[in-house]
């Protein structure tokens, strides 16, 4: 039997987190089990569906993904977190590792991407950026 990875989905945009939910849902291994458009939504979320990993957007009205990332790993240790934005690139490694992130990701990356980080970081796997 196959290990579902619990996934929830930040982002501020009901689009892109549908579109996150769809990519997700089609992996056999990985369950879309809750969304927030706000660090304010995400605390009752993470309550109620018990995620292995919380793959949060960077930028999010309020505190940004840095500040959530940071305060959900210091609440919830044993949850991975994946930064993602549009502009995923080298000057963002720095702030996500700082911010305890398990992994940065770009919008743009494709699915199977998205799969294989998500299986990296609970393997316990350092995924590239």
């Amino acid at each position: 039997m196959v290990s579902l990875i619990r996934t929830v989905v930040v982002d501020d945009h009901p689009a892109m987190r549908a579109g996150l939910g769809a990519v997700l849902a089609d992996a056999p291994d990985i369950e879309p089990t809750g969304a927030a458009a706000s660090g304010a939504e995400l605390w009752p979320v993470i309550e109620r569906t018990a995620p292995d990993v919380v793959l949060m957007d960077w930028h999010l009205p309020g505190d940004d993904g840095l500040v959530l990332c940071h305060r959900v790993k210091r609440r919830y240790p044993s949850i991975h977190v994946v930064l993602f934005s549009a502009y995923a690139d080298e000057w963002l490694v720095l702030p996500a590792l700082l911010a305890q992130a398990d992994a940065l990701l770009a919008k743009r990356a494709p699915a199977r991407t998205v799969h294989e980080t998500l299986r990296s970081v609970m393997a316990g796997e350092q995924p590239e950026v």
